[in-house]
């Protein structure tokens, strides 16, 4: 599906077949909404909850993403012709959310539409006094990650473009479809040990997170003949090793992960579905040096692209009829076989809403790894909230004051800072992929010690008040 002209409502078929990886995420999920989150924090003049709704009547008709819902009975999507804005965007007040925690809570734990609507929505979330969150939510049966960030641009930006890069399709290397068949057989093997998320859960959702300057991340990055994503995975595997270290005494093995990689060609921005593979990657915890972790992982990333494994994943999922693919793809992601997926996605630049510019953090309610979200603003400008209640001036309703400097970060968590005596801080970004943190629990004798995300900033539950029309 291409990419509508602004201005028009395209010509969207009545119908569309889910693809095999929306079946896969819907087998996984059970049927049940699988919440993708994108959220973007400002500081400032918070708008009303009448101009956010503005905002997404006024271009809903223009994304084809939002305009389906999902027929899980028949596996497909269905156009929806009319769209209520009022239905869709929602208002919530969590004045002690300082730290976004709670907002990622209540974003992840509160249920999506699963009546006749398309499944997603958006929310004004309220924060502490000088701060406000917009966040955009969809279903991952519905919508991958990519995607998500094109539909968040488009229903919510000042200007919708610059969302992250298509990816046009690539004849696959015989290595690489070698590696993508390896890779398929193994994942109906034995479960691979993995002692730091082999534990039961405890059905607790945490929202985990730190901060760390994207460009230091692409500093090293570069340093090292690698990736931004290279430098997380390589923190990430760093972090894991150190708290398993501390809390066992034990080195852990190589940690089973899987990659998410987007297939979303051009002109397939706003095209509803899942649009991604997977690749399994093994994050060296046995290495104690964090240079030769980080180097490990450059020389696996890069075999996964010389051998073009994303587009052999791609082929093979395709030709695959659809209800094998799915099987194969749920296999891929199962907790038998990888601890859960990791990767990192440029955002592009920061969203502007309303003349306010906010950094992204989201993400997906799957496992305990999470991926960090980036975007091309390390000092992005946000603007005030007045507190709930708080009088505005008669020139002030849907107007943004003069942004204010935000703080630096960015994604991941250097090896740098690692190998300076922070090992033990949790890799992530100025921008989440809001992804649960579903801790785990470990008998060790006669006490059960709770497993909590690799070492993070978790806090428990608010209860938040919220609106909702």
């Amino acid at each position: 599906m291409t990419r509508p002209h602004p201005g028009t409502d395209g010509r969207l078929p009545p119908s569309l077949a889910m693809g095999t990886a929306d079946v896969a995420f819907h087998l996984a999920a059970g049927g049940r909404p699988l919440p993708v989150v994108f959220a973007f924090g400002f500081e400032g003049r918070a708008p009303t909850l009448d101009s956010v709704r503005a905002r997404v009547a006024e271009r809903v008709h223009r994304v084809p993403t939002s305009r389906y819902r999902i027929a899980r009975d028949r596996r497909r999507f269905r156009r929806v012709d009319r769209i209520e804005a009022d239905r869709h965007v929602h208002e919530a007040w969590l004045p002690e959310d300082t730290d976004g925690s709670a907002t990622g809570r209540l974003m992840l734990s509160r249920p999506l539409a699963t009546d006749d609507r398309p499944a997603w929505d958006v929310w004004l979330v309220h924060g502490p006094a000088g701060r406000h969150t917009l966040v955009y939510r969809t279903d991952h049966a519905y919508q991958d990650g990519v995607g998500a960030a094109w539909t968040a641009r488009a229903l919510l930006g000042d200007d919708p473009g610059g969302g992250p890069v298509p990816r046009p399709a690539a004849r696959p290397t015989a290595r690489g479809l070698a590696d993508a068949l390896a890779e398929v057989a193994a994942a109906f093997r034995a479960p691979t040990a993995k002692p730091a998320f082999d534990g039961v859960s405890t059905g607790r959702v945490d929202v985990c997170h730190t901060r760390t300057p994207l460009a230091r991340l692409r500093a090293v990055a570069r340093a090292h003949g690698g990736t931004v994503t290279d430098v997380y995975l390589a923190a990430l595997s760093h972090a894991v090793r150190t708290w398993y270290l501390k809390d066992t005494g034990l080195v852990h093995p190589p940690l089973p992960v899987s990659i998410p990689m987007s297939v979303r060609a051009p002109g397939e921005e706003f095209a509803p579905g899942n649009r991604m593979v997977t690749a399994r990657l093994l994050l060296p915890c046995d290495e104690e040096s964090p240079r030769r972790a980080l180097a490990r992982i450059v020389a696996a990333t890069g075999r996964l692209r010389e051998s073009r494994r994303r587009d052999a994943m791609r082929l093979l999922l395709a030709a695959a009829p659809r209800a094998l693919g799915a099987r194969v793809g749920t296999r891929l992601v199962h907790g038998a076989v990888v601890a859960g997926p990791v990767s990192s996605v440029d955002f592009g630049p920061a969203l502007i809403h309303q003349g306010g510019r906010g950094p992204a953090r989201g993400g997906l309610h799957q496992r305990r790894l999470r991926h960090p979200v980036r975007d091309d603003a390390d000092q992005p400008a946000r603007h005030r909230v007045p507190e709930r209640g708080a009088r505005r001036g008669p020139g002030d309703r849907g107007r943004a004051s003069r942004p204010v400097a935000g703080g630096a970060a960015g994604a991941g968590t250097a090896v740098a800072a690692a190998s300076r005596g922070a090992p033990d801080r949790c890799p992530g970004p100025r921008a989440w992929r809001l992804r649960p943190c579903r801790a785990a629990s470990r008998s060790s004798g006669t006490r059960t010690s709770p497993r909590p995300c690799p070492p993070a900033e978790c806090t428990g539950t608010a209860a938040p008040s919220h609106r909702a029309a």
